[in-house]
C-alpha cells in the first residue's frame, strides 16, 4: 500500500513537472541584453547586444534541459541558427538590445549568442537585464557605439522639380546586425502635401528579404509566393539580407496632382522576422524644397519679335476729346457789352473759324464767364453769367448741329490771387494778402495792389472768359504730327492705335520705346475687344519679349491671343461683326508663350505650343528647350528619346556661356560634376549677371558649416590675411549671405522666391543662418570685402606669373 501511494505521488510530481499548474499566469515582460566587453583602457564595460536570440519557454524545467543539451554539444551555431532549440517562442533584441515577450510565470528565457548560453528563470519582476559573458576579445571602440546609436541613415539628393513631376533619389544605409538571413525589410514611402501637411498617397514599397526568410516564406505561402504574399510584387531579388551593413537606393518620379503645389516624401521602415516587427522607424522624411533646374536659363535670345507692318495698322476709333481755350474778350466796365475794340471781333471770327473746321465732329461748345475778386460776389457772378450768354449768342448762329452751354461762372477770391502770387515766387506778399483777406481789409489790399503791379496782371487773367469744345475724333494723326504731339503736347488725350503705329515706326531710342510701349499697352489691355485687335497683339508681344528678357514671366500677357486647341495663324470672323476678321496663334506669340510656360516649368503646355511651330531653323531654339525639359529627367527613355535629350542638352549649352555654366551647375549630380569644378566657370561670368551671384550663394552655402572651423580659418588667412580672416570669423556671418544680398540687389523679385525654396541650399543651413533683411548693409559690406580681397589676391598671382 505504501509502495502504491509512493508511486502515485511520484506520478503527480512528474505531471506537475511536465505540465505546469493551470494557475500559472501569463506575463508581459521586457528587458535588455548586454554583452560584457573589454574597453580601450583594459577594463570591462557593457554594450547593447543585437545578435542574441532569446528563446521563450513556458516550462522552466524544459528550458533547463535544453540549456544543458546545448552546452553539452558545445554548440557554436550563429545567432540565426536558433532552430536547434525548440521553444514556445523566439524574440530578438532591437538595435539597442531591448526586447519584449509574453511568458508563463513559471517559465524561463534561454539566451544564446556565439556559442554562449544563459538561462533566466522568471520571478515576480517584469523587467530583466541580461548580461552575456562571451569569450570574445573584441575591444569596444567609441565609433562602433556611436554607429549603433546613429541608427538607420537616410540621405536624400536634392529633389528635382521639372514642373509636372518630382524626382526623388534617396539612399538608405542599414547598420550591421539590424537584419539577418531570417528577416524581411520593408521601406514604405508616402507622399505628403506640404501646404496641408496631409498624407495623400502611398507609393510602391521596397521589400528586401534574407535568403532563409525568403525560402521559408515560400513554404509558408503554400509554395506560391507570388500569388499568396501581398508584398511579392515589390520583392527585390537582386540583394539579400545578412547581418552585415548594407545600403539600397530608392528612386521614383512622382507626377504632382497640382503643379503649383509642393510635396515631400515620408517613410516607414520596418524589419520583421517570421512573427513580429522588431524594428520600426517612421521619422525619416524629405524636404518640401526642390531644385528647379531650368529656372536660370537665359531664353531672352530665343524670344521672337513681330515686324511692324501694314497688317497691324488700325484706323482710329471714335473718341471724345475736350479742347480748352481762353477768350480774351473785353467788356465795358460793369456791363455785358463788348467794347468797340476791333480785337474783340477778330477773336470771335477766329473761334468761329476753328469750330466750323471740325464740321460734324463738333459735339458741344461750352463758355464760362469769370470775374476777379473786387466788388460783391453776387454782382460779379451775375455779371459773369450774362457776359458768357452774350459770347455764346454771338457764336451760336455760325455753328450748326453742336450743343451750346453756359457753364457756371467762376468768381475768384483774394486767396486765389495769393495762390497766384506764391506760384510766381512772391511768398511774403502772398502771406500778406491772405492775412488781409481773412480780415476783409480792403484798404490794405488796395494799398498792396498799388505797390505790387503783378497783382493787376493776375486779376486781368482772372477776368478772361473760358471756352471749351468737345470733338468726336476718329482721325489718325499723320506721322510727323503724331511724333510732335507725343513729344511736345503732354495734355493730348488718348492716341489711337493708328497714332501709336506711326510712333513705333519712327522712334528708335530704347528708353523712349519702353515708355511708349507701357502707355500704349495700358490703354489696350483693359479693352474688352483687345483680343480682336492686331495692334494689341503686337503690343502684347513687345511686353512679353521684355518680360522674358528680365525673367518677369506672366503668361496672362499673351493668353488672349492664344487658342490651345487651334492650329497656327488661324483667321476667324468676330462673332458680333462678321465683316471683321482677327487672327489667333500668331507664330511669334506662340513661340514666346511656349518660352513663358518653359520658364514656369509647365512642361505640357510648353511642349504643346512648341509642337505647333514649324520645323525651321527660326524655331529650333524653342523645340530644343522643350526637348531638354521634357526628356532629360524622363524615366525609361527610348533610345530615340535619349538621343534627343542628349542633343538638346548640347544645343542649349552652346547657346551662351551663361547657359553652359547654368546647366553644369544645375545638373551637377546628373553630369557627375562637383561645385568645386564648376566654381571657376561661375567666377568668370559678368558681375552684373544675377545668375553668377545666385550660384555663388548656393556653392558657398554648402561650406557654411566650415566657416568657424580651423581649416576654414586658415583658408581665409591664405586668401585675405590673418587680420581680415579673424574679423570675418568673429563676424560669424557665412559668405553665402553676402552673395545672396548681391543677387537680391540685382533681381530680388525673381531670385528671392527661389532662395526660400531651393533644395540646393540645405534646410539646416537656411535655418542656422537665416537671411535678415535688416542686416542688408552688413551683407553688402561683407560682399565688398570678399570681392575686393579676391581681386587683390588674383592680381598678385597674375603679377607673380608674369615675373
Amino acid at each position: 500500500m505504501r509502495r502504491t501511494t509512493k508511486t502515485i505521488l511520484l506520478f503527480i510530481a512528474l505531471i506537475a513537472t511536465l505540465f505546469p499548474s493551470a494557475e500559472a499566469q501569463v506575463m508581459h515582460i521586457s528587458g535588455n541584453v548586454y554583452q560584457q566587453m573589454k574597453n580601450m583602457e583594459g577594463g570591462m564595460t557593457k554594450a547593447p547586444l543585437q545578435g542574441a536570440v532569446i528563446h521563450v519557454f513556458d516550462n522552466a524545467n524544459e528550458a533547463q534541459r535544453q540549456a544543458q543539451a546545448y552546452r553539452a554539444q558545445g554548440n557554436s551555431l550563429s545567432a540565426g541558427n536558433y532552430v536547434e532549440i525548440k521553444s514556445n517562442d523566439v524574440v530578438k533584441p532591437d538595435f539597442e538590445g531591448h526586447f519584449e515577450a509574453d511568458i508563463s510565470s513559471s517559465g524561463a528565457l534561454l539566451v544564446t549568442y556565439q556559442g554562449a548560453v544563459k538561462l533566466v528563470k522568471m520571478t515576480k519582476s517584469l523587467t530583466y537585464d541580461i548580461v552575456m559573458n562571451t569569450t570574445s576579445d573584441f575591444i569596444l571602440k567609441d565609433v562602433d557605439v556611436l554607429g549603433k546609436r546613429k541608427g538607420v541613415q537616410v540621405k536624400e539628393l536634392p529633389p528635382v522639380d521639372d514642373g509636372p513631376n518630382l524626382h526623388w533619389n534617396v539612399s538608405i544605409a542599414i547598420p550591421a546586425n539590424y537584419t539577418n538571413k531570417n528577416s524581411r525589410l520593408i521601406f514604405q514611402p508616402m507622399v505628403v502635401d506640404c501646404q496641408e501637411e496631409d498624407t495623400i498617397q502611398h507609393l510602391e514599397p521596397v521589400v528586401i528579404e534574407g535568403e532563409r526568410f525568403h525560402k521559408n516564406q515560400i513554404r509558408r505561402k503554400s509554395f506560391d509566393f507570388n500569388r499568396n504574399d501581398s508584398l511579392s510584387p515589390y520583392y527585390n531579388n537582386s540583394t539579400a539580407l545578412t547581418g552585415s551593413e548594407f545600403t539600397f537606393n530608392w528612386e521614383t518620379t512622382y507626377p504632382k496632382p497640382d503643379p503649383d503645389k509642393s510635396y515631400k516624401w515620408v517613410s516607414d521602415i520596418r524589419v520583421a522576422d517570421y512573427t513580429h516587427v522588431y524594428y520600426q522607424n517612421n521619422s525619416h522624411q524629405g524636404t518640401c524644397n526642390s531644385r528647379k533646374p531650368w529656372k536660370m536659363l537665359d531664353l531672352g535670345f530665343a524670344a521672337k519679335s513681330i515686324m511692324l507692318d501694314e497688317r497691324y495698322y488700325e484706323q482710329a476709333r471714335a473718341k471724345l476729346r475736350e479742347i480748352p481755350r481762353d477768350l480774351q474778350l473785353t467788356f465795358m466796365l460793369g456791363r455785358d457789352v463788348l467794347t468797340s475794340d476791333s480785337a474783340n471781333q477778330q477773336i470771335i471770327r477766329q473761334l468761329v473759324k476753328e469750330l466750323r473746321s471740325y464740321g460734324r465732329q463738333l459735339i458741344n461748345v461750352k463758355i464760362q464767364g469769370t470775374a476777379s475778386p473786387e466788388g460783391s460776389v453776387q454782382v460779379n457772378t451775375d455779371l459773369a453769367n450774362r457776359r458768357a450768354q452774350k459770347a455764346l449768342a454771338m457764336i451760336g448762329p455760325y455753328v450748326q448741329g453742336a450743343g451750346m452751354q453756359v457753364a457756371p461762372a467762376k468768381v475768384f477770391t483774394w486767396n486765389d490771387v495769393a495762390d497766384s502770387l506764391e506760384a510766381r515766387g512772391f511768398r511774403l506778399e502772398a502771406g500778406e494778402m491772405r492775412q488781409y483777406a481773412q480780415r476783409n481789409a480792403i484798404g490794405s489790399i488796395n494799398e498792396l495792389r498799388g505797390r505790387l503791379g503783378v497783382i493787376e496782371e493776375i486779376m486781368k487773367n482772372q477776368r478772361l472768359m473760358k471756352c471749351s469744345y468737345t470733338l468726336r475724333q476718329n482721325k489718325v494723326l499723320d506721322p510727323d504730327e503724331a511724333l510732335w504731339t507725343w513729344r511736345n503736347d503732354k495734355s493730348y488725350g488718348d492716341f489711337s492705335n493708328g497714332d501709336y503705329y506711326n510712333l513705333f515706326r519712327q522712334i528708335t531710342d530704347k528708353n523712349e520705346l519702353q515708355t511708349l510701349t507701357k502707355r500704349a499697352w495700358d490703354v489696350n489691355r483693359v479693352r474688352k475687344t483687345a483680343r480682336y485687335s492686331a495692334f494689341a497683339a503686337y503690343l502684347a508681344n513687345r511686353v512679353a519679349c521684355d518680360a522674358i528678357e528680365h525673367d518677369s514671366i506672366d503668361t496672362s500677357i499673351l493668353d488672349p491671343f492664344i487658342d490651345m486647341r487651334a492650329g497656327l495663324e488661324v483667321t476667324r470672323p468676330i462673332s458680333f461683326d462678321n465683316g471683321y476678321m482677327y487672327t489667333v496663334n500668331r507664330r511669334e506669340i506662340v513661340a514666346n508663350q511656349a518660352i513663358m510656360y518653359f520658364k514656369q516649368s509647365k512642361l505640357g503646355e510648353a511642349q504643346h505650343l512648341a509642337n505647333k511651330l514649324p520645323a525651321t531653323p527660326e524655331y529650333r531654339d524653342i523645340k530644343m528647350f522643350t526637348d531638354l525639359e521634357t526628356l532629360f529627367f524622363k524615366a525609361n527613355k527610348t533610345p530615340e528619346e535619349q538621343q534627343r535629350a542628349d542633343a538638346a542638352l548640347q544645343y542649349v549649352m552652346q547657346t551662351s556661356e551663361t547657359n553652359r555654366v547654368v546647366l553644369l551647375f544645375e545638373l551637377a549630380p546628373e553630369l557627375g560634376k562637383s561645385f568645386d569644378e564648376i566654381e571657376p566657370m561661375v567666377d568668370a561670368l559678368p558681375d552684373d549677371n544675377p545668375r553668377k551671384w545666385y550660384m555663388k550663394t548656393v556653392i558657398a552655402s554648402t561650406r557654411a558649416d566650415q566657416d568657424n572651423s580651423g581649416g576654414r580659418f586658415m583658408e581665409l588667412v591664405n586668401k585675405y590675411g590673418a587680420e581680415e580672416a579673424l574679423r570675418m570669423t568673429e563676424n560669424k556671418t557665412p559668405d553665402f549671405l553676402a552673395y545672396l544680398q548681391k543677387t537680391l540687389d540685382l533681381d530680388e523679385s525673381y531670385y528671392g522666391k527661389y532662395y526660400v525654396s531651393d533644395s540646393n541650399i540645405g534646410d539646416e543651413v537656411r535655418k542656422k543662418y537665416p537671411y535678415d533683411k535688416k542686416r542688408a548693409d552688413e551683407y553688402r559690406a561683407m560682399f565688398k570685402t570678399l570681392t575686393e580681397k579676391t581681386s587683390a589676391v588674383e592680381g598678385e598671382k597674375g603679377g607673380e606669373a608674369e615675373q
